[in-house]
């Protein structure tokens, strides 16, 4: 029974509280008596009706039964339905009557004490409401309210005292007067949805009852914030901080910080200025929690960030919070600003630190990163199978991505809060970028830099800030202002590395207008050209064909502001060149190289020890190398939760596919032009004054990706069709990408998506790094037009060009990229229409020579030395395996000596084997082909070849052939009969051509009469050729005789040369004499091409020579040809 109803007014009671004959109205026991009564009459009159229904049911269903017993049965009688009896219908019961609505006064009285949880009487505490005795009679005597008369509650009158009164007896008053606000929230709902006074006659009466709850919920705001503010004089106010743990703790209702903030900031509020300061503790409470307890091994690891979200939903708050100085620490001239005073007084650096890195170096854990990760669910990696390390690995990238989203979600709703919120978040993450510029450095202080996991996060947000640029197309890239690098605006770029300028060029190119010394410095710097002569303006006529220097640029002027648009952009990059490829390289050469090098030296002692006992300084050794082994495992372990993230490197193949398509669109196809390649020399400045960084996140996104997650670009292969031409653009312009490194990487990435085979032979160590076949890659370099008519010429302008690349590495470096190219070369050497590009590449004689030149250099020198180390190797494996008494007489340290030389061995021959079988591949491949055959027989170049092919036959026939025989030939890619193959197939492809065969004759180093039929010899036992291409070898060898002996006459014939006559390095006959202008030095001209083709310089005084410098001596020429056939007696010529 509704407890108001007893004490409503006489003309608004029950009729039954009234007797019949207008009588005084009963009490309600009396009432409750007869209602009862009342209820079990008619409940039994029920029963007795039903009871007489089943009664009669019964009876006729007997008499029925007796019926059809005595009547006789038919033959064969028809189914008669049984009659149903019809279902009782039971009467309906009479709908209670509702109940009239209360007095408005005491509606309101009902909303009040709800919710500000007081029950007025005894019977009333239920629902959460209190009776307290002592507030209720302070209540009635200050209303005047008499015993035994009801007492309404108001707002005005006595909604303070309750509270007050509340506050000052609750244990937790902050607790309290949530429940209010909760409570408030529930009377709104409950009087929108009363049915009873829905209607527009009770418009009047819903809006006091709204009315009456927001008044109560203004004095709760009132309270809670004289609470917090530390005014409440009543009683102990409540510390922020403990406002602070209860957002922590989620127990602050939904709303109640919105209506907080609004109350205070209302024009008759207290003002806003009365509670910042709060959330200004507030803050850095949920900051120190961050600090100290926010760790990914931690369950609670989320607390700190999703009061943060909670908070940074009010534009009020996020103000706030970015215009404290901790947001965006500053430095000072006595104490600059770096990293580890930026990751102590920076608002959000702890949320960013969230980790599951061991932090770098492993013996001395960085303490923003989280060791717990690998000493705890890696803390033995040896016994860890891969799925259980799957599991592990997958429920932390969950977590992480979960943090991340949250990080996210507050760095974007403090860019929407306003312009100074997003400037102070713009400055907070240039701020980090440009104190961790070191981390791409050769040798990195990981005390001076941030962690791992720190920048990864950084980077995840700020991709995610740029994912409207990437979907939106081109509608978004065009808003990227590519002068941005250019300028002094947030993010600095003094010392990055350009594409394709150097420090003076971008001074004269740029114009920063936020840089007044600059400008001033370039005025400076114009005014002196213009002063100076006509020749300081004009530039040689090499130098403007090579694009090196570009003095009429006009200076380029740097935008006086960028877009959020432009700023997301660049941030993004520089943020994945400090972390993801810091990170990757660091990953690639600290844990994965040192892992396999551990792994080789435990297997070599563990060998050991089983064939005899190690000694105990070699027990200690190899523990120590096993602890190691496994603290490097568990830190790659974490590493792979972030470098092999199939989400990351999703995000970040289509960053880089955006990226490729704006520098295409933007900057590579202006000015427009029919064709995208051959690209404009000189490069724009805009487009070379970019840092390197910009190509840079492309290629090492995609090769980490294609190494790790391949199934990552199948799944995008429609972002491939801009980035294949990106490569190609960039591979082929040197101008525009001066390092060779970069444009190599291109290159890379191409080789691992391009397809194998095509028709054509693929050695199994191709596979290995490539994959298998991808018919869908097929088509796309089928279809390609831009890569059908100019990767060849890509292909081979870069082979030439890494032979310098500035690596300390480069060379082996280079190695390793033309085995690349020699390998695409070989797959596109199939296809028709790239074939066809090769022929034309090769009419340009001066590039394509080159290029030869280096594929012969290369595979002199690569088969040089992996014949040399697999005659090592047969010495030591006869002295090692064979038993031998030189072995038994050598001391333990002499035997583990040449067992570790052995080794090696195998390793450099296995490499060196994989790179001369690819080269020689690649030279037989060439020769195959007639038009590009004539470059091999230039005057400078065929008697290279000669000498190279013979040199192959004598170490591959002759006795010492013996000594190239090893224990286990296919561990290291040792491949003779196929090796032989390809020189005899390379001779017989010049079968036809008698340049060739003199030159093999004429060659006197390696060439004797007897070689040519030796191989021979052995080509036909063993069956490496076919008839046909020996015979074509045989007509060689017999016309390579036949030139030695007429040379050997003509010599005969010369007799005594003048010495003006000979070229003085080769002291042969000059044919075709030039002189060197750099020297005045007089050269026979295939001998100085020859040289030019390795290095343009005069080989007399290094000076730069090129071989249009060269200038013919007619004059001599006719002399040494009168001479020739003045000795020759009239013969031949």
């Amino acid at each position: 029974m509704n407890w108001f109803r007893a004490n409503a007014p006489s003309d608004g009671a029950n009729p039954d509280q009234e007797q019949a004959d207008g009588s005084a109205a009963l009490t309600p026991d009396e009432i409750r008596r007869r209602r009862l009564a009342k209820l079990e009459a008619s409940h039994a009159a029920e029963k007795a009706r039903r009871k007489e229904l089943e009664e009669r049911r019964a009876k006729w269903e007997a008499e029925k039964a007796a019926r059809e017993a005595a009547a006789p049965k038919p033959p064969s009688p028809p189914p008669v339905p049984t009659p149903r009896e019809p279902e009782p219908i039971e009467e309906p019961v009479p709908k209670r009557p509702a109940a009239p609505l209360q007095t408005l006064e005491a509606a309101v009285s009902k909303v009040v004490a709800k919710s500000l949880r007081i029950a007025i009487t005894p019977l009333q505490a239920v629902g959460g409401c209190e009776y307290l005795p002592d507030l209720v009679d302070g209540l009635r005597q200050e209303a005047g309210v008499k015993e035994g008369e009801t007492l309404l509650l108001e707002v005005d009158l006595h909604a303070d005292d309750i509270l007050i009164d509340r506050i000052n007896g609750s244990k937790d008053p902050l607790g309290y007067l949530f429940d209010c606000f909760v409570r408030c929230g529930q009377q709104v709902s409950e009087i929108n949805s009363n049915r009873r006074i829905m209607g527009e006659e009770h418009a009047d009466r819903r809006m006091t009852l709204q009315q009456t709850v927001a008044e109560v919920q203004r004095r709760i705001m009132t309270y809670s914030g004289m609470l917090l503010n530390g005014s409440f004089m009543e009683t102990d106010n409540v510390k922020p901080e403990a406002f602070a743990e209860c957002i922590l703790q989620q127990k602050v209702p939904t709303g109640f910080i919105r209506s907080l903030l609004s109350f205070h900031a209302e024009q008759d509020g207290p003002g806003l200025d009365d509670i910042l300061p709060v959330f200004t503790r507030v803050f850095r409470a949920v900051r120190h929690e961050a600090l100290t307890n926010m760790k990914l091994s931690s369950s609670s690891f989320l607390k700190p960030l999703n009061a943060l979200v909670g908070l940074l939903k009010h534009k009020e708050l996020c103000v706030l919070v970015t215009s404290d100085t901790s947001f965006v620490p500053k430095g000072t001239d006595a104490r600059p600003l770096n990293v580890t005073m930026f990751n102590t007084l920076s608002f959000l650096a702890p949320f960013f630190a969230i980790s599951a890195l061991p932090g770098l170096p492993l013996h001395a854990p960085s303490r923003i990163e989280d060791p717990q990760i690998a000493n705890t669910m890696f803390a033995n990696p040896t016994m860890l199978d891969r799925v259980s390390a799957e599991g592990i690995i997958y429920s932390l990238r969950s977590s992480l991505s979960v943090a991340r989203a949250r990080l996210h979600q507050i760095c974007l709703m403090l860019c929407k809060a306003g312009a100074q919120p997003r400037n102070a978040v713009l400055s907070w993450f240039a701020t980090i970028l440009n104190l961790n510029q070191k981390r791409t450095a050769m040798q990195v202080d990981y005390a001076e830099v941030s962690g791992d996991g720190f920048m990864l996060n950084v980077m995840h947000v700020l991709l995610q800030f740029c994912e409207p640029i990437v979907n939106g197309g081109w509608k978004m890239l065009q808003k990227i202002d590519p002068t941005f690098p250019q300028s002094s605006h947030r993010l600095d770029y003094e010392d990055a590395t350009r594409l394709a300028a150097d420090s003076d060029m971008l001074k004269r190119w740029w114009v920063d207008q936020r840089n007044e010394n600059a400008q001033e410095s370039l005025t400076r710097h114009l005014e002196a050209a213009a002063r100076e002569s006509g020749a300081t303006a004009s530039a040689s006529s090499s130098q403007a064909a090579s694009g090196s220097e570009d003095a009429q640029v006009a200076p380029q002027q740097v935008a006086k502001e960028f877009g959020f648009v432009t700023e997301c952009f660049w941030l993004a990059l520089s943020s994945i060149h400090l972390g993801f490829i810091a990170v990757e390289n660091m990953y690639e050469e600290s844990i994965l190289r040192t892992l396999r090098q551990l792994k080789d030296v435990i297997d070599e002692m563990e060998a050991a020890k089983s064939v005899h006992r190690l000694p105990p300084r070699g027990l200690m050794q190899l523990v120590a190398f096993k602890q190691r082994r496994d603290s490097l495992a568990s830190a790659k372990l974490c590493y792979d939760v972030y470098v092999q993230d199939p989400e990351t490197l999703t995000t970040l193949v289509r960053f880089a596919a955006a990226d490729a398509e704006w520098l295409m669109k933007k900057l590579l196809q202006e000015p427009a032009r029919e064709s995208l390649l051959p690209l404009p020399v000189p490069p724009h400045p805009t487009f070379a004054s970019l840092p390197e960084h910009t190509v840079e996140a492309i290629t090492t996104t995609l090769l980490c990706t294609m190494r790790f997650r391949p199934e990552i670009v199948d799944d995008n292969s429609a972002l491939l069709e801009d980035i294949v031409s990106f490569c190609i653009a960039g591979s082929a312009s040197p101008l525009h990408l001066k390092n060779p490194y970069l444009r190599a990487k291109l290159i890379e990435f191409l080789w691992m998506i391009f397809p194998r085979g095509m028709g054509g032979v693929q050695d199994d160590e191709d596979e290995e790094y490539r994959g298998p076949r991808n018919p869908g890659m097929e088509a796309l370099f089928s279809g390609h037009s831009l890569s059908r008519r100019f990767l060849p010429g890509a292909l081979f302008r870069l082979y030439v060009d890494v032979e310098h690349t500035g690596s300390h590495t480069q060379f082996y470096d280079k190695f390793s990229i033309r085995y690349r190219i020699g390998s695409i070369v070989e797959s596109l050497w199939y296809m028709a229409d790239y074939r066809k590009s090769v022929r034309v590449e090769a009419q340009d004689e001066g590039r394509f020579l080159r290029f030869v030149n280096m594929v012969l250099n290369d595979a002199n020198h690569l088969l040089d030395s992996v014949l040399d180390d697999l005659e090592e190797m047969n010495t030591l494996e006869g002295v090692i395996k064979g038993g031998s008494a030189e072995w038994e007489g050598l001391t333990d340290e002499e035997k583990e000596e040449k067992r570790e030389r052995l080794k090696k061995l195998e390793g450099s021959a296995k490499t060196y084997n994989q790179l001369a079988n690819n080269n020689v591949k690649l030279l037989w491949l060439l020769t195959d082909d007639a038009v590009v055959r004539r470059i091999f027989l230039r005057d400078e170049m065929v008697s290279r070849l000669t000498e190279m092919l013979n040199y192959l036959l004598v170490r591959l026939c002759e006795k010492r052939c013996r000594d190239l025989k090893v224990s286990e030939p296919e561990k290291v890619s040792w491949k003779p009969r196929l090796l032989l193959t390809r020189i005899i197939q390379t001779y017989v492809h010049f079968g036809e051509d008698e340049t060739f065969a003199k030159a093999v004759g004429l060659d006197g180093r390696s060439y004797k009469k007897e070689l040519l039929p030796r191989a021979i010899g052995i080509a036909t036992r063993r069956r490496l050729v076919s008839a046909q291409e020996i015979q074509v070898l045989r007509e060689i060898a017999e016309r390579a005789e036949k030139a030695v002996k007429e040379d050997e006459e003509e010599e005969g014939a010369l007799g005594e040369i003048p010495d003006e006559f000979l070229d003085p390095i080769m002291s042969s006959v000059m044919r075709n004499p030039v002189r060197l202008p750099t020297s005045g030095n007089i050269m026979d001209r295939a001998v100085i091409c020859r040289i030019l083709l390795s290095d343009k310089v005069d080989p007399f005084n290094r000076k730069l020579l090129t071989e249009d410098m060269l200038v013919e001596e007619v004059e001599l020429k006719e002399r040494i040809e009168t001479f020739i056939k003045s000795r020759r007696g009239g013969g031949r010529p």
